[in-house]
């Protein structure tokens, strides 16, 4: 099984990315942890809610930050400040190989450029129809994602995970990259107070419904 809830920035200044992600926490109780080894297992525990409360931080790339978040939300609010504060490209990726739902979220200065998703189905098993949000990339064919050819000799496209990976070397990024040497940063966010409500109707519209990665 293959899950990941990612966020990246096209930065090199890892302790700006983490001064800024705090600012954006600002109003919760949060502890810092650094020099963390390895996965945290709250990493593996995906909250249904507006913000995540466990943020893995480190630098993947001498030019990209990577943040390793513990719910399913698309970040928006955050990715546009982000991706202005450092006058750069940020982007989300969110994949669940049970659910087979794929997300990306491609942000540049403070604006979303691009937002492409691979649909979902409601509690009720009826479909919804993916996200095809923002201008063509240079590099992207008729329709999101990767293309292949049908028995009747159409061409059809998925996206998925491959997908994600794709799009992201595009930008310079290897999402594949080995982590093993990255030195980690976890911030853990306590949940509640009047802070969280305000944030959880603001953000609630990008969660994703809980039947579908339980």
């Amino acid at each position: 099984m293959t899950t990941f809830t990612c966020f990246y920035i096209n930065s090199g200044d890892l302790e700006k990315v983490k001064s800024v992600i705090l600012s954006l926490l600002e109003g919760f109780d949060c502890t810092i942890e650094r020099d963390v080894e390895g996965l945290p297992s709250c990493l593996g525990q995906k909250i249904n809610t507006a913000l995540p409360s466990c943020l893995l931080i480190g630098k993947c790339e001498p030019e990209w930050i990577v943040i390793h978040y513990n719910n399913f939300s698309s970040l928006e609010s955050w990715m546009k400040e982000l991706s202005r504060v450092f006058d750069a490209y940020a982007m989300v990726t969110i994949y669940d190989s049970i659910s087979m739902y794929a997300y990306l979220g491609i942000y540049k200065s403070g604006q979303k450029i691009r937002e492409i998703d691979s649909g979902d189905v409601d509690k009720d098993g009826k479909d919804i129809e993916g996200v095809n949000f923002g201008e063509k990339l240079d590099f992207e064919s008729e329709q999101p994602g990767i293309s292949f050819k049908r028995f009747d000799g159409e061409t059809s496209y998925y996206f998925d995970d491959e997908s994600i990976i794709l799009y992201a070397k595009h930008f310079g990024l290897n999402v594949e990259a080995d982590h093993s040497d990255v030195n980690w940063t976890l911030i853990r966010v306590k949940r509640g107070g009047a802070e969280e409500h305000r944030l959880s109707l603001e953000a609630k519209r990008s969660i994703k419904p809980w039947w579908r990665f339980w």
